[in-house]
């Protein structure tokens, strides 16, 4: 018997999806949350612990694309004591990812922001997250996902829209690079190889590339501040 066509993702359809045990409205305007980003949230979640205990007081997180808010309210939730500071180009993005924030009840500041332009402090944050777009049609997540499931969320959230197939993790590491900030990166990298990510090396004073799970990959970034010439 044939497959079924593929008649469109089930969570929009609904207008929600799970991920780890909390439900977050979605729609069209929003990329939905792979299962695998639970690898990311507990990373994160991991060195922001980490990061409260060295430093002696809140750490500062920033996401790096709010989407529907997803991330950023599940490492707040599980990590409260540190600050999360969303960060959102699109504006129906954006919207959903308020409406998330209030729907969970948990202080997040949600700003509309090309890259980290409306920054809102004077320092950095000591740890950036998220899951950039990355790859193209050829390198998805294998399953239950075929390539239409990704094919019907907003183009500019799946694949990166300039510098292959790892362009925004290189934007990510370079304005966190321009504006001199000391600090950590974690980003997801899905089912991307060493020969996309290993360039990102030469971006950083430190950088690796865990594989939290079989077939899956983080970015694993430091930057220091470099002494005036």
């Amino acid at each position: 018997m044939p497959a079924a066509p593929f008649t469109g993702p089930a969570a929009y359809s609904r207008g929600c999806l799970e991920f780890r045990g909390r439900t977050f409205l979605v729609d069209r305007r929003v990329y939905l949350t792979d299962p695998e980003l639970n690898h990311l949230v507990d990373a994160v979640v991991q060195r922001g612990r980490a990061l409260a205990r060295s430093l002696g007081r809140a750490p500062v997180l920033a996401e790096f694309g709010l989407g529907c808010g997803s991330l950023a309210i599940s490492v707040k939730a599980e990590l409260p004591e540190a600050v999360v500071i969303g960060l959102e180009i699109d504006p129906g993005a954006l919207e959903v990812a308020r409406a998330n924030i209030a729907r969970h009840r948990v202080d997040i500041q949600a700003l509309s922001s090309d890259g980290f332009a409306a920054w809102p402090h004077l320092s950095g944050p000591d740890l950036i997250f998220g899951d950039p777009p990355w790859g193209d049609a050829s390198t998805v997540y294998e399953g239950d996902r075929p390539i239409e499931h990704y094919l019907a969320m907003p183009r500019h959230s799946v694949f990166p829209p300039q510098g292959g197939r790892t362009g925004c993790h290189r934007q990510v590491l370079r304005e966190a690079r321009e504006r001199g900030w000391s600090c950590e990166i974690l980003l997801n990298a899905g089912v991307l190889d060493a020969d996309d990510l290993g360039p990102l090396g030469a971006l950083a004073d430190e950088c690796s590339f865990p594989h939290p799970a079989a077939g899956l990959t983080l970015v694993h970034a430091r930057l220091v501040p470099r002494p005036a010439p």
